[in-house]
């Protein structure tokens, strides 16, 4: 009797099956390829979450390089800038064959202002050019001497066919060039000194100018 029922049961399944793909087969290949096309969406959602938390992670890496890189690069421009606090140049004196450029730097120092100034070194700085003479490199013993000759060495030197600059960095350098035209303007339409030191060009007083800024925004006070 309970093999029967059995029998029963399963020819009645397998009739049920039959009739179920005769009148719903295409359907169900229609559902079973939805169902399908679902999960390769979803897989592709979650490998494009995965992907797109890497590049999150690798963007942020890259930030985080960059500030240091950035980081380093001002802190050995700012001790290179310090190895040259007692350096400045002679730009235009002409070069000789057997010439002692302590004792012209010390004439041309003695010009502007300073007798016997104490200097650590002086020399040509650079590759030998043939139009053109190659500064002469002076590191002075006191700063102090530095400031003065800095400040007075233009009035002083109007006549002659030398001057004397300040020996930046090459960071520094581009940086100064970079605004010379605004500089230029800011002198000649606005009557607006400004002078570089410490890597930026400055107001009177020191304050960094902001290029980017209006005029009247330099000049107030930052709250």
């Amino acid at each position: 009797m309970d093999r029967k029922v059995s029998v029963f049961k399963k020819d009645r399944y397998t009739e049920g099956k039959q009739n179920w793909e005769l009148e719903f087969g295409h359907q169900t290949d229609l559902l079973l390829f939805i169902y399908l096309f679902i999960l390769l969406i979803a897989g592709l959602k979650a490998a494009n979450t995965q992907l797109k938390d890497r590049c999150q992670a690798l963007e942020n890496k890259l930030g985080e390089l960059s500030k240091t890189q950035s980081d380093q690069g001002k802190s050995i421009n700012a001790q290179e800038r310090h190895s040259r606090r007692n350096n400045l140049r002679i730009v235009g004196m002409e070069e000789s064959g057997n010439e002692d450029c302590v004792k012209i730097a010390m004439d041309i120092f003695e010009n502007v202002g300073i007798r016997d100034c104490a200097i650590d070194r002086a020399h040509r700085d650079g590759r030998p050019v043939d139009d053109r003479s190659r500064h002469i490199l002076v590191k002075v013993v006191h700063f102090k001497d530095k400031i003065f000759l800095m400040k007075n060495a233009r009035s002083a030197l109007v006549q002659k066919d030398y001057y004397i600059v300040d020996d930046f960095t090459g960071v520094d350098l581009a940086e100064k060039r970079r605004w010379r035209q605004q500089v230029y303007d800011l002198h000649h339409q606005h009557g607006v000194r400004l002078h570089f030191s410490g890597g930026c060009w400055r107001l009177r007083g020191g304050k960094p100018h902001n290029f980017l800024c209006s005029l009247a925004d330099n000049r107030s006070d930052p709250k």
